[in-house]
């Protein structure tokens, strides 16, 4: 692989491009992906086994696909403001944030929902799922 000018890429470059395929956004390539990335447990705790970093790379034209359908889940929780409503799985699992004021089934189908129609149903076709598991 070949990053700029010729020049060849470090090793964590092959890396990346073997993760996310092409095109991947990096060096002198014509294409943007934006990353969410979010960790579960911390290095610092010993009682905590695994430390886990995962997250999802959405192709910069496929960001207003997946923001319409995520949207589509969050007005299930606030169809006035959806965009205001976060997706997010602890605080909705637990009931934090505001969450409790809705059924726990509700929530674990909208995280449901929202892996499926907000990451599976975009892959591999512009959204890449990533992660590490630390022990």
């Amino acid at each position: 692989m070949r990053c700029f000018e010729g020049f060849p890429c470090p090793a964590y470059l092959n890396y990346a491009q073997a993760a996310f395929g092409q095109p991947f956004a990096l060096m002198g390539e014509s294409s943007l992906h934006l990353f969410y990335v979010d960790e579960s447990g911390s290095v610092a705790d010993p009682s905590q086994k695994y430390f886990v970093l995962a997250g999802v790379a959405i192709f910069e034209r496929k960001t207003h696909w997946v923001e319409q359908d995520l949207n589509a889940i969050a007005t299930k929780f606030n169809a006035v403001t959806p965009h205001n409503i976060e997706l997010h799985g602890s605080p909705m699992r637990s009931g934090r944030d505001g969450w409790k004021a809705h059924p726990l089934a509700d929530r674990l189908a909208a995280i449901k929902d929202a892996l499926q129609h907000g990451v599976a149903n975009h892959h591999p076709k512009g959204v890449r799922l990533f992660g590490a598991v630390v022990n």
